[in-house]
């Protein structure tokens, strides 16, 4: 037996589509939140193969795989602002850059949610970190400090 998720609309024009009691939807967001917020959930978790699985009115985008934060072709967290965060599995990660970018143009490098450090310390401590292949990374080499 096929079971459909079931749509419930609030009061306030909030709709959110449940199966067996958990937010679910394949077709599209699980939450449409009356401000214009949308997510996307499959049984339970916030989940989005196709794009961003949460849309915020304000232009914010956050990407999650199976409930946790998480995008393995760019940042996994997109501000309006222009803030910019890498994620994998649910931890601030990132070999090729700062893991972390904020529009004001603090950088952060972190590997596995561990601050390494900001702006050029942070990238000396990842360059000590890396093999010999990972540093000959393009992607990694345009943020060293001589570069700019």
């Amino acid at each position: 037996m096929n079971e459909e998720p079931q749509l419930k609309v609030s009061p306030d024009g909030t709709k959110e589509w449940r199966l067996n009691g958990k937010l679910h939807r394949t077709d599209g967001p699980a939450l449409e939140w009356a401000n214009g917020n949308k997510e996307w959930y499959f049984k339970g978790k916030l989940h989005r193969t196709d794009g961003p699985a949460v849309e915020r009115a304000n232009g914010n985008k956050e990407w999650y795989f199976k409930g946790k934060r998480h995008r393995t072709d760019g940042p996994a967290y997109e501000g309006a602002n222009g803030d910019k965060e890498w994620w994998l599995n649910g931890e601030t990660h990132r070999t090729d850059g700062p893991a972390i970018e904020r529009a004001d143009g603090t950088k952060e490098w972190r590997l596995n949610d561990e601050l390494l450090g900001k702006g050029s310390e942070g990238f000396w401590a990842l360059w000590d970190l890396l093999d010999d292949e990972q540093r000959s990374n393009w992607e990694l080499l345009q943020w060293a400090p001589w570069v700019k």
